[in-house]
């Protein structure tokens, strides 16, 4: 479970008491946004080959890096 998930939570918390609805509304956005992640990666994977390993882990340590330092 990461913070993204639990802040997502809290703002469906505050928006509906429906805990099924708030529930539902969190599994088709997070379904939504994981499919589009694969078909990104699927894509970059077709047009870069085998650089897109290696772009992949400039993309991480990028990331890693900026929030060691923030």
């Amino acid at each position: 479970v990461s913070i993204d998930s639990f802040v997502t939570g809290l703002g469906l918390s505050a928006i509906t008491t429906n805990l099924i609805l708030g529930s539902c509304i969190f599994c088709i956005c997070a379904g939504i946004i994981s499919f589009a992640g694969l078909k990104l990666g699927e894509y970059s994977r077709y047009v870069l080959g085998n650089k897109a390993n290696y772009l992949g882990v400039i993309i991480l340590f990028v990331i890693g890096i900026k929030s060691f330092f923030a």
